[in-house]
């Protein structure tokens, strides 16, 4: 049984090569996101305006009702634009971002020479499935997320391994990754959620450092996660959840065995 100690022992070693690297992929990564952010926070605002005087407004003088006002102008064709706006960011960015940063971490781990410009293998791969599967697998873990706060979390931690399975094998089946992950998690969710809280001390540290903490934490964190995914990979190999070649981009597309 793997432990957190061997996990962040190991995952110490692969930093002490690729420290800066990694480094220098969470600041590319959140930089890139953050100017997108930023452009797409100064159109809505725009949008907002204009909604406000076009809509909001006239609704407020005739209804005298201000929440009236406020949904009048959010269900409006504009304010659906705006809300599709932002969902396209989460997908079409941060999904890709977010694979894109384990399969850097994953070739660090099994020391095959990462570089920066592995962060945009996603883009560069399979882009259109990459963000099929992050989405589907975000969709089931918000529809339980609706059912209160805890089915939504235990469905995170099922969905563990999907971030992963997509960055090694960008043209794997949407239903398939969510189906080894969900199989693989099977017994792992507390130990998965524990390793999570074994940070909150250095996290709250990074606070009392007004952040810059963080600079060293972020990879020791992503490096950790990746460690217990790759435990987590050959648990699924050896239990017969999913072959090999599945974790790799040569791999072929398994066929769907059940609904997860």
């Amino acid at each position: 049984m793997i432990t957190r100690e061997k996990l962040k022992t190991d995952a110490k070693n692969v930093l002490s090569s690729t420290y800066w690297l990694s480094l220098a992929s969470h600041f590319i990564v959140s930089t890139a996101i953050s100017a997108i952010t930023s452009v797409v926070v100064v159109v809505i605002y725009i949008l907002a305006i204009v909604l406000q005087m076009a809509i909001a407004v006239p609704v407020a003088l005739i209804s005298q009702d201000e929440t009236a006002a406020v949904l009048a102008a959010l269900l409006s064709p504009g304010g659906l634009i705006i809300f599709g706006a932002v969902m396209a960011l989460t997908v079409c960015v941060s999904f890709p971002a977010q694979v894109g940063l384990h399969y850097f971490y994953i070739k660090s781990r099994n020391t095959l020479k990462p570089d920066i410009g592995d962060i945009f293998v996603p883009v560069r791969t399979n882009y259109k499935n990459t963000i099929l599967v992050m989405f589907m697998a975000t969709l089931r873990i918000w529809l339980w997320s609706l059912l209160f706060t805890i089915p939504g979390i235990i469905k995170s931690y099922e969905y563990w391994m999907v971030p992963y399975i997509v960055a090694e094998n960008p043209n794997i089946n949407y239903k398939r990754a969510l189906e080894i992950s969900s199989k693989t998690m099977n017994g792992e969710k507390a130990f998965a959620f524990v390793l999570v809280l074994s940070f909150i001390g250095w996290i709250m540290l990074c606070m009392l450092t007004c952040g810059m903490g963080a600079l060293f934490l972020t990879p020791y964190i992503s490096a950790t996660y990746t460690e217990y995914y790759m435990y987590l990979k050959d648990k699924a190999i050896s239990s017969g959840y999913a072959d090999p070649s599945e974790f790799t981009k040569d791999g072929a597309a398994a066929t769907v065995t059940a609904t997860v």
